[in-house]
């Protein structure tokens, strides 16, 4: 039987010639050069089928195999041309639902095609989540725009999840969350930024040495900022603060607030039980499936190490952030390390990695603050 065929690929030839052979059976086809194009046509073709390459520019196959799969029961089939690559995926569980190397055969391809479209949910029924999720664009993710952190973080934060920003004082979280929320400014996205009562004081003009000139933005009524209310201890047990934190996300999110940042709230989380700190962010996981994007930045030390790793778990993306001391002798240096342990809420053996310094001066220059040092630079 005919069926829609969604193919993403960035190599022509490979397209044509997939194009050529399933057209030849009667299917109807479309086709796109990278993850965020077969993310368009997803939504307006409906497919049957999708095939995708891995390996490709802009959203590769890894996290458009994500995104379908978060937004719809089509099934997919994956083409790698790496053999060993197709087992990691297995034991990644990517969300694929076959496998097959290249070259590929044609009747290899056909086959698999029959016995995916014959196993197929039946009629509107494979895109049906689709009507709760944003059509995916260019602004499905947030970057930084500066490519050896958008590298490590496989094209940035994707929009509808939440993001866990660990690491030591000092070591570049804030930082690291500021570039964010600007970022997404720049998408026009509306953003909630919730920080200490000092922090949030500063925090416009901080922002704006940084070159993120956020005057401009403070007053067009897209970037809020939230102090949390002091004093912890003596107001509000840390029940009643999450309850009122949770209050405020609800209606952000019905006010089409998109990102929240939450920016060290150790104080609160230093009187909470285990208990309720796990119920907070699931209530915050929960939201995050109904579209709101969660860039939650914690000390390390704020929180024991059994916790922490189950708050590893709870969250989409990991980032890891730390001070490290650099060379040898005299030409030791003090520099901020970002790795990056999850993404996309799949653990990765490769720990993109970052070196850099936050830089100031830079901003006047290159209008950001994140000075890459490429020496140091773990290369994936």
């Amino acid at each position: 039987m005919a069926a829609k065929i969604l193919i993403v690929d960035d190599e022509s030839a490979v397209l044509e010639l997939l194009v050529d052979w399933l057209e030849s059976e009667g299917h109807q086809t479309w086709s796109a050069a990278d993850g965020y194009e077969g993310l368009k046509l997803l939504s307006q073709v409906r497919p049957d089928l999708v095939i995708t390459d891995i390996r490709m520019p802009n959203m590769d196959g890894y996290l458009f195999c994500q995104h379908v799969r978060r937004t719809s029961g089509v099934p997919v089939l994956i083409i790698t041309g790496v053999p060993q690559e197709a087992a990691v995926l297995r034991e990644m569980d990517v969300g694929a639902d076959h496998y097959i190397t290249k070259p590929i055969g044609m009747s290899d391809l056909l086959d698999r095609v029959a016995e995916l479209l014959e196993q197929r949910p039946v009629g509107d029924a494979i895109c049906s989540s689709l009507e709760s999720v944003q059509q995916y664009d260019e602004r499905s993710r947030i970057a930084l725009g500066i490519r050896n952190f958008d590298e490590a973080l496989r094209g940035g934060i994707a929009l509808g999840s939440m993001t866990l920003i660990e690491g030591t004082p000092d070591s570049g979280k804030s930082v690291i969350c500021e570039h964010l929320a600007s970022s997404a400014l720049d998408d026009g996205l509306l953003v909630a930024f919730y920080t200490t009562v000092a922090e949030s004081k500063r925090l416009v003009t901080h922002m704006d040495s940084l070159g993120l000139d956020l005057t401009r933005r403070a007053n067009d009524n897209r970037f809020d900022v939230f102090p949390f209310d002091p004093p912890y201890d003596d107001r509000q047990s840390a029940s009643e603060m999450f309850d009122r934190l949770l209050d405020s996300f609800s209606r952000m999110n019905e006010a089409g607030i998109r990102v929240v940042v939450i920016d060290d709230m150790s104080q609160v989380l230093s009187k909470a039980t285990r208990g309720e700190i796990i119920s907070f962010f699931e209530s915050c996981r929960s939201l995050s499936r109904r579209g709101l994007t969660f860039l939650v930045a914690l000390r390390t030390s704020s929180i024991d190490g059994d916790l922490m790793g189950q708050l590893h778990s709870m969250f989409d993306t990991h980032l890891n952030l730390s001070l490290n001391i650099e060379g040898r002798d005299h030409h030791a240096d003090l520099v901020n390390f970002m790795e990056v342990s999850k993404s996309e809420n799949v653990k990765t053996n490769l720990s993109p990695s970052v070196y850099f310094r936050v830089n100031a001066d830079l901003a006047a220059d290159t209008n950001s603050s994140l000075d890459v040092i490429p020496i140091l630079r773990i290369r994936v």
